[in-house]
């Protein structure tokens, strides 16, 4: 607790949280590989080191980003297209968490779902033909 209240006060530009209170998280991570603690950066910034820097500009890469996000953020969010013969057409589908694709997978697929999975079957139903 001591370290992720002193971290907390030098925060700049980005939040502390122990790892099972990060408010995107549906179900807390619980592989040891996490640790305890995450850092979320800022919209705008993100984590890198300045040798990964130097490299990009050196590139010429005037922009930089990397893997994941805030699922909180909406200037963040992903886009999902799907296109097949178990496809609806031209459907808008409401915002949704990526851990819904791993279901929506297995039933295209026709495999069973593991019995214990984040995504809901569910939540991309209304993308497949009934036919």
């Amino acid at each position: 607790e001591n370290v992720i209240t002193s971290l907390r006060e030098k925060a700049v530009h980005y939040r502390l949280y122990h790892t099972r209170d990060v408010p995107y998280f549906d179900v807390p991570p619980h592989n040891a590989r996490w640790g305890d603690i995450v850092a979320i950066p800022d919209s705008g910034y993100y984590f890198s080191t300045t040798r990964v820097i130097g490299m990009r500009t050196r590139a010429g890469s005037t922009s930089f980003g990397e893997h994941g996000f805030a699922t909180d953020r909406p200037e963040m969010g992903g886009i999902f297209y799907a296109k097949g013969p178990a496809i609806r057409q031209q459907i808008v589908v409401p915002p949704f968490k990526n851990v819904h694709v791993y279901p929506l997978m297995c039933t295209l697929l026709g495999i069973p779902e593991p019995a214990h999975m984040d995504g809901d079957r569910r939540v991309l139903e209304l993308i497949l033909r009934k036919d």
